[in-house]
């Protein structure tokens, strides 16, 4: 379920709380605890596509990473197969040795960067997936606040009111 089923849900849930009919002097509402709790398990369910994405980014970056280190990794072992080539004749060695060097150095320095552009790459994706979910916890957050005030006042006006034999909700398993 995507984000926008989510916010769809909370809407749906923020309209049955508003639409409650009010008992009179009160300024409590009254709403249908199923389709309240309904509401709530469709929502939960919609949470855990976000979890999942941000394992599934998580695992992404991890093997981006390696792939990266690896790549480094061969670059420096070309680099350093080349310079001992370069090393084979005596006249040449001074020459080979600092274009060995000089290989080996720019080298490392692409393995350092390509590091570097794999770490922003990965905190960036993170950075990203973080804003959707704060932003997913606080429309959940909001709709868990509504519900609970529903409730809080079903149960403070249930006392009040003729209704009180209606049985109080449970809270699903989590």
């Amino acid at each position: 379920m995507n984000r926008m089923n989510l916010i769809i849900l909370m809407d749906r849930l923020e309209d049955l709380i508003q639409s409650a009919p009010m008992i009179p002097f009160s300024g409590k509402g009254l709403v249908d605890v199923e389709e309240v709790m309904g509401l709530l398990e469709k929502i939960r369910a919609a949470i855990p596509d976000e979890i999942r994405q941000a394992e599934a980014i998580s695992g992404e970056r991890d093997r981006f990473l390696e792939e990266s280190r690896a790549q480094a990794e061969r670059i420096i072992l070309q680099a350093e197969e080349y310079a001992a080539r370069l090393v084979a004749d005596s006249e040449i060695v001074k020459k080979s040795q600092e274009e060995g060097r000089r290989i080996i150095q720019e080298a490392r320095r692409k393995s350092r960067e390509l590091e570097q552009n794999a770490q922003k790459y990965a905190s960036d994706i993170l950075a990203n997936l973080q804003k959707a979910l704060e932003r997913t916890l606080q429309v959940v957050e909001r709709g868990r606040r509504e519900v609970d005030d529903s409730l809080a006042a079903q149960s403070t006006g249930s006392e009040a009111a003729p209704f009180e034999s209606a049985p109080k909700a449970q809270s699903p398993p989590r």
